[in-house]
C-alpha cells in the first residue's frame, strides 16, 4: 500500500472510516515526512506535534467507538504561519492603520 501520507485526502478519510488505518498512523507518517523533507525546504516554521498527537488519539477513539465522523475526521492539517494560532509563531505583519 502507498504510504498513508501520500494518499489523497478523500481516500485517506475513507480508509480511516473503514478502519484500515488509524488517524494516529496517518499523523505519524506525516510527521516522519515533515522531519525528513522540511530541513531542505524550510516550509514549516512552527510545529506542535504533541498537540497533534493528542488530537489524533481522540480521533482514533471516536473511530473505535463507531461514532458518526465529520468529513475531515482524522486528517492532519497545516496552518499557515500567517494565521494566528495559539502557542505558535505568527509572522504576518500587522496593519499600521
Amino acid at each position: 500500500m502507498t504510504e498513508p501520507c501520500d494518499l489523497p485526502a478523500v481516500k485517506a478519510r475513507r480508509l480511516i472510516s473503514q478502519e484500515r488505518f488509524a488517524p494516529s498512523e496517518l499523523l505519524e507518517g506525516c510527521i516522519a515526512r515533515v522531519e525528513a523533507i522540511d530541513p531542505a525546504v524550510n516550509a514549516i516554521l512552527a510545529r506542535d506535534f504533541s498537540s497533534a498527537r493528542a488530537t489524533a488519539k481522540q480521533a482514533d477513539a471516536a473511530v473505535a467507538r463507531g461514532e458518526i465522523l465529520p468529513a475531515l475526521h482524522g486528517l492532519p492539517i497545516g496552518i499557515t504561519h500567517l494565521e494566528d494560532t495559539a502557542g505558535l509563531r505568527t509572522t504576518r505583519r500587522r496593519s499600521s492603520k
